[in-house]
């Protein structure tokens, strides 16, 4: 939520490329200075341990929209060298509560092949694929990602006492795919086609009111 309230400011001037990149590089600068500046408002805004993830997928959605760049890939490449760094504290974290150990290597490991996967969608290495499912998955991702860790960790700790980890892991993903599902069909859908509506409503009654005050100036003159 942090992230769309400060993106917003930037749209708010005018999204453009070059504002998206300076955007980038100042978000991964205040998440560098945040761990040691002790300004709890910055640690905040900056979301070190998040930040790094933010910034690589902004970039590479550049690469998409816009073409390779050398400045593009020495954000991504940076953002996935500070996500290995953040990534030793948020294992610490995770460690507080879980018995068994936590591999920063295999941590690394399935971080490194999530940014190579998102990157190579950026880079088109994937437009041949066309399966129809594709469309679906790719509307549950966003409701997916906003119920995954709650629900997701709520029942593994209601299910571990009566069942073994891979049939706990089954139910777990069966479930959580499933509320995804309804989310987008019940409530993502119908809401995002009113509030689009609505949206653009209000934006022509804005930009209607614009051009009026406007020629009433001109006319005052």
């Amino acid at each position: 939520m942090l992230f769309y309230i400060v993106f917003a400011v930037v749209v708010a001037f005018g999204l453009t490329y070059r504002r998206a990149v300076v955007f980038c590089v100042l978000w991964t600068l205040a998440g560098v200075l945040a761990p040691v500046a002790g300004l709890p408002l910055l640690s905040t805004l900056a979301q070190a341990s998040y930040s790094p993830y933010f910034v690589a997928g902004i970039a590479m959605y550049l690469m998409y929209r816009f073409g390779q760049s050398f400045l593009l890939w020495g954000i991504v490449v940076f953002s996935w060298l500070l996500a290995q760094y953040q990534l030793s504290g948020t294992i610490r974290v995770y460690q507080q509560w879980l018995p068994q150990h936590l591999s920063w290597t295999v941590a690394v490991a399935i971080m490194t092949l999530c940014f190579g996967l998102v990157l190579a969608a950026a880079l088109g290495l994937f437009d041949r694929i066309t399966w129809k499912w594709l469309t679906t998955a790719g509307a549950l991702t966003y409701p997916l990602y906003l119920i995954h860790q709650e629900i997701g960790i709520t029942m593994i700790h209601w299910l571990r006492g009566h069942l073994a980890p891979a049939p706990t892991l089954a139910v777990v993903v069966a479930t959580v795919l499933i509320a995804a599902w309804l989310l987008h069909r019940i409530v993502e859908k119908p809401l995002s086609g009113l509030l689009k509506r609505r949206l653009t409503t209000a934006f022509d009654r804005l930009t209607e009111a614009d051009a009026a005050a406007f020629g009433g100036a001109r006319r005052g003159e």
